[in-house]
């Protein structure tokens, strides 16, 4: 499995916001993405991580392909402090109790 993650600095009281935006742009279609495991946003305030799982790196790279990222970008520009940090990683482990 693939995991990658998305580190978003928002302004001073725009995390709620960037996190709705988010997930009305990236989370609903993702889902319905071939190879998408598990997608989430994590918020702290005026930080928020996002991260996806993927069967497989390729999957990865198909979604990002799709425009969601530049639609994304193009809605949060407004209140982001600087330019999301992506990183990549390899999923070791992975479950879900419910």
């Amino acid at each position: 499995m693939f995991a990658s993650t998305m580190r978003y600095k928002f302004k001073e009281g725009k995390g709620r916001e960037g996190s709705k935006i988010w997930n009305d742009i990236v989370f609903h279609t993702g889902m319905e993405q071939e190879g998408v495991i598990s997608l989430q946003i994590l918020l702290n305030e005026d930080e928020a991580l996002a991260i996806g799982i993927w069967d497989g790196e390729e999957y990865a790279q198909r979604f990002m392909k799709t425009g969601i990222f530049i639609d994304l970008m193009n809605k949060l520009e407004s209140i982001l402090l600087k330019k999301p940090q992506a990183e990549r990683w390899e999923a070791e482990a992975f479950g879900t109790v419910r």
